[in-house]
């Protein structure tokens, strides 16, 4: 919108385009993970393998909260780029790069707790923070 602003003199059809197609990408995108969680969902309450539904739903749940993460912060960067009348101008930068910065770093602390040895070294550190 930046180059727009600097291009054309009314830039409201391309703030209009740009929100419909933004909301038209992240909404496809969401829908489409939610029907896929559902049908992962569905086809693990099924299973009768002893541990198998906890073990498909932890994956699951990792997946999950990653994609929450980088959703949430592109929600709020698109928000705050709507209301960027209220908000600071450094907002929105920060914001961009929290968005690029946060799943990055959190997706191996995510997925790293998931492993046995990782975990029992956090336990470790937590109890010696204890005592």
């Amino acid at each position: 919108m930046s180059v727009s602003k600097l291009s054309c003199d009314d830039v409201t059809i391309n703030r209009f385009y740009q929100l419909g197609a933004g909301w038209t990408v992240l909404g496809s995108d969401l829908i489409l993970i939610f029907l896929s969680y559902a049908f992962i969902l569905r086809a693990v309450l099924r299973l009768k393998a002893e541990g198998a539904v906890a073990k498909a739903l932890s994956t699951c749940g990792s997946h999950f909260i990653l994609i929450l993460f980088f959703n949430t912060i592109l929600l709020v960067l698109v928000l705050t780029y709507v209301a960027k009348d209220k908000v600071a101008p450094e907002v929105p930068i920060l914001l961009n790069v929290l968005h690029h910065v946060i799943p990055a770093a959190l997706n191996p602390i995510v997925y790293g707790v998931r492993t046995q040895e990782i975990k029992q070294g956090i336990q470790r550190l937590l109890k010696k923070g204890w005592q």
